[in-house]
């Protein structure tokens, strides 16, 4: 399914060093772990986003000479959007993951690509440094353990 984008972003991963067979192998049974993890952080993000929504709406409802934009207004669907559907993906990987199917291994790389796409986005448009050095850590690392254990995903035959 994303064969292309994952030799693409898999290649860089090949060029760090490698856990021990042991270790990725312990690391791939409970990958699960590193999915509610990600979907922690993906809920607490969501929240966030709510918080704001409401900040900008409350400051619209009390100042009259204040109103939303379109543009803000599109960037807020989009946000929520995505938000979603970071938690959507990593919700329906759990269960694939926990039995090692590449179901659920493809399902965390999109979430990983994602979340690749939203860091560069926000690259683009925010002013937030240190947000964004926290968001680069976190999708570097989850790029990384996706790379070391990517082999004992399978497809399982039907």
């Amino acid at each position: 399914m994303f064969s292309s984008f994952e030799k693409f972003f898999m290649s860089f991963y090949k060029l760090t060093p490698n856990l021990s067979k042991d270790n990725r192998k312990n690391l791939a049974s409970y990958f699960y772990l590193v999915a509610i993890a990600w979907l922690i952080f993906q809920i607490v993000g969501l929240i966030r986003l709510f918080a704001a929504v409401g900040i900008v709406s409350f400051v619209q409802i009390s100042d009259s000479t204040y109103s939303l934009t379109t543009g803000l207004v599109f960037f807020i669907a989009i946000s929520l959007v995505v938000q979603v559907l970071q938690i959507i993906l990593p919700s329906m990987a759990l269960l694939p993951l926990k039995s090692l199917q590449r179901s659920g291994w493809e399902l965390m790389f999109a979430s990983f690509l994602l979340g690749l796409v939203t860091l560069v986005v926000n690259w683009s448009l925010a002013a937030d440094l240190m947000g964004l050095l926290k968001t680069l850590t976190i999708v570097v690392v989850s790029g990384y353990l996706l790379y070391e254990v990517r082999s004992f995903f399978v497809k399982k035959s039907r």
